[in-house]
């Protein structure tokens, strides 16, 4: 961010991104279940038992890509974000494209998801707050108000 905005922005710090991120990730769970319910009813008796089980975490990451991407080229805030407060900007205060978001996303929280979210704890200990996703991305999350 310019040198003149780093003095009036305050950087969302570790756990009320965590906090914002737990929420999101209750709310994804709850839409992505019906539609891995809908697959397991459908192909329940045509692959086995175990396949339809090992959907739910491939279902989920499908419905959490555009779920993130769309909120964050949309308004900057998912849900998680509005209700803590934060919001994710690019480094000239602005709100990201479909570009960086779609960049944080599958490079940056696809890390996450493999590397069982140890990555994130970088926030914690960086001074501008941002993540290995903020950092490939070139994004900052930033407090609303």
């Amino acid at each position: 961010m310019t040198e003149e905005s780093k003095t009036t922005v305050i950087y969302a710090g570790f756990w009320v991104r965590v906090g914002a991120f737990v929420l999101d990730y209750i709310l994804v769970s709850i839409i992505a279940l019906p539609l891995f319910i809908w697959f397991a009813l459908q192909y329940w008796e045509d692959v086995s038992p175990g396949v339809v089980f090992f959907a739910f975490p491939f279902i989920w990451y499908f419905f959490s890509l555009f779920y993130f991407i769309g909120y964050w080229v949309w308004c900057g805030q998912t849900p998680g974000k509005i209700a803590a407060g934060i919001k994710v900007v690019g480094s000239n205060g602005r709100p990201i494209g479909i570009g960086r978001a779609v960049l944080r996303y599958l490079v940056g929280y696809s890390i996450y998801y493999v590397l069982s979210y140890i990555p994130f704890i970088v926030v914690a200990f960086q001074k501008q707050k941002r993540g290995v996703h903020d950092l490939i991305a070139n994004t900052y999350v930033i407090m609303t108000g």
